[in-house]
């Protein structure tokens, strides 16, 4: 499947006539295994994330489900809605992947305006025998925007895809509206390495919550453990912070 960014661009911007960022924040990170309640600074990335959004006109970017860090977007939008309401909180990820999507539609191939859409518990999903991960997710009530891309496929989050995707619209829209772009990781598991690497080779920069747990501790240790051995610029270099070998031997473990 193949998307204009640029015609995507377009829509945003001049036909939804979205307000102008001065910042672009892409968070990810965990989904079905992410707990916040092991994060011992849930309350503060919550208002850092608000107020850095808030008071630099961003517009904040995410995965757009109901479960893990999408959904503490979610609530943390939720928890200072009355002084954010003109801050865009987009979700992108695969329309297949969704739970319920033909909520969205009417009849055939034409979406439901208005939509109303119910999320159910994480505990309720059906979950595929092989991963031992939900099959589809909820979307997350607080967004004000979805971009779901059609694949063609069901109960099929099309990981990869949907990574490279987020990553190039977001760079169209950094150089369209001249905006900063900046990425927050917070806990995550191996698809969230595999972002991070890509991320770090287009030399973008990456805010790691390091106390977060999983991967996100994995890199802050390794960033350490760098400056510790005194390698020069590591957490500068476009190759990143870990090499192929030592990525494999992270996925393996999560």
């Amino acid at each position: 499947m193949e998307v204009n960014v640029v015609e995507l661009g377009t829509l945003l911007l001049d036909k939804w006539a979205m307000p102008l960022p001065n910042l672009l924040i892409s968070v990810f990170g965990g989904h079905s295994k992410f707990d916040s309640k092991k994060m011992t600074a849930e309350g503060d990335i919550k208002e850092g994330l608000v107020k850095a959004a808030r008071d630099t006109k961003a517009w904040l970017f995410t995965s757009g489900v109901n479960h893990g860090v999408s959904n503490l977007v979610g609530d943390a939008v939720a928890m200072k809605r009355s002084f954010v309401n003109s801050i865009p909180v987009i979700g992108v990820n695969s329309w297949g992947a969704v739970h319920d999507n033909e909520e969205l539609i009417e009849g055939e191939d034409q979406g439901r305006f208005p939509a109303s859409y119910t999320a159910v518990p994480l505990e309720e999903l059906e979950i595929d025998a092989d991963t031992k991960k939900p099959k589809t997710m909820c979307l997350e009530h607080e967004h004000t925007h979805f971009i779901l891309l059609d694949f063609g496929t069901k109960n099929n989050f099309h990981e990869e895809e949907v990574r490279e995707f987020r990553i190039k619209l977001q760079e169209h829209l950094r150089t369209r509206t001249e905006a900063q772009l900046v990425s927050v990781l917070i806990e995550g598991g191996s698809g969230s390495l595999e972002e991070a690497h890509m991320r770090i080779n287009k030399g973008l920069p990456i805010v790691v919550l390091g106390d977060s747990g999983r991967i996100s501790s994995v890199i802050a240790q390794a960033v350490e453990l760098a400056k510790d051995t005194k390698v020069s610029d590591c957490h500068h270099s476009r190759q990143g912070v870990l090499k192929n070998d030592d990525r494999l031997k992270v996925k393996q473990a999560f």
